[in-house]
């Protein structure tokens, strides 16, 4: 059986400031993430080997700060929430973008969250015409059962109002379900969520390759 995602009034104070913690520890990874990929451009430039050194050093540490987060949660895993499209790549084509995340859940090192409201949207895309393929729904959907854990406590309505609002009401739904869950990261590759990337949030909005530089530097 599921085991159901706590509303922030049941977790005891102590324990939501180490969350606020880890927030900041995963806003600092996103730092880093991107003086990563600079720094690989600037070798590709002709950058130095002692700024290579540093960047490798702060990789390490970064992958410790943010394992030293989820350890005082009492946590293991980094928390996910997937959009339709991150659920098709994965469900039916097949796609290599998202195969980190196949291996961050399958060593255990990251769960997936899935909303009904989330879930009943991928229903539908499932029937849509994807091309010359042949799609199972019910086999994708129990499959998207099986890796996910199903959010059921409903989010109140003074921590919707924490969330900036979506140019798309009907992507609004994944940034509910992703806070709901304390996830980490929303991973993503639609426009209107991915433009909030920017703003300060309690999770990251990245992209499935965003995604993958940032499991490596964990893992």
């Amino acid at each position: 059986m599921p085991r159901p995602v706590l509303a922030e009034a049941q977790i005891h104070p102590a324990v939501r400031e180490k969350i606020a913690s880890y927030a900041q520890d995963v806003d600092w990874l996103a730092h880093v993430s991107h003086g990563v990929r600079e720094g690989r451009a600037h070798r590709r430039r002709g950058g130095s080997r002692a700024a290579h050194r540093e960047r490798r050093a702060q990789r390490k540490t970064l992958g410790y700060a943010v394992r030293r987060s989820l350890a005082a949660l009492g946590m293991t895993r980094l928390r996910l929430v997937l959009d339709t499209n991150v659920w098709l790549d994965w469900l039916v084509f097949d796609d290599a973008s998202v195969a980190p995340i196949r291996a961050a859940v399958a060593a255990e090192r990251a769960e997936v969250f899935m909303a009904a409201a989330c879930e009943a949207e991928l229903e539908r895309a499932l029937g849509y015409d994807l091309g010359k393929r042949t799609v199972d729904i019910a086999a994708c959907i129990a499959e998207c059962r099986r890796v996910a854990r199903r959010i059921d406590s409903p989010l109140p309505e003074a921590e919707r109002a924490r969330l900036p609002a979506c140019r798309d009401p009907d992507d609004q739904k994944f940034l509910e379900a992703a806070l709901a869950a304390r996830a980490g990261f929303l991973v993503t590759r639609d426009r209107a969520l991915l433009d909030l990337a920017r703003r300060a949030g309690p999770f990251r909005i990245v992209t499935p390759e965003a995604f993958r530089e940032t499991a490596g530097e964990i893992g």
